[in-house]
């Protein structure tokens, strides 16, 4: 699913990946920007062997 939404500092069209809870997975330009310190995110799978340690960021959207 597509949405228009803000994060923190950002308006952007951002994609909800229903496959991770609903979690938005966004560009590096774009989580660089937002203004919250990252933390680790876990891994993440993205196919049966092929995982990526990740970093995450808590925002709020509106």
């Amino acid at each position: 699913m597509r949405i228009k939404i803000m994060i923190g500092n950002i308006e952007d069209w951002f994609l909800v990946d229903t496959g991770f809870n609903g979690d938005l997975i966004v560009k590096t330009e774009i989580f660089d920007e937002i203004r919250t310190k990252p933390s680790d995110g876990g891994e993440v799978c993205v196919a049966k062997d092929l995982c990526f340690s990740a970093l995450q960021k808590i925002v709020s959207i509106e």
